[in-house]
């Protein structure tokens, strides 16, 4: 109900409230909406958009919290062409381009 972007804004509230000094992103790719990732073995459909991926990561990110990340669940033998984790990676990397 709240949206992604507010939901991550509270809970880097609730950990800088709380002293936390860090915390790792886990992200797998099955996150997102069916037609954009078909590349995973759970696929998702209703899942996160692009736009929504780099909204979120890029909240996360500037946050100065986010120590490290980990990009999971993503089958390349299911992109022959490559395309798909193309428009995945240029997602992540935009995130942290701070837009």
């Amino acid at each position: 109900a709240w949206g992604f972007a507010e939901a991550a804004e509270m809970a880097v509230d609730k950990l800088e409230t709380n002293g936390v000094e860090g915390f790792w992103l886990h992200l797998d790719a099955d996150v997102l909406d069916d037609d954009l990732m078909p590349a995973v073995d759970s696929r998702q459909p209703g899942g996160m958009s692009y736009g929504e991926l780099v909204e979120l990561l890029g909240l996360l990110l500037r946050s100065g919290l986010a120590v490290g990340m980990e990009v999971t669940i993503f089958d390349p033998e299911l992109d022959p062409t490559g395309e798909i984790a193309e428009g995945f990676a240029g997602a992540i990397v935009e995130s942290f381009s701070g837009r």
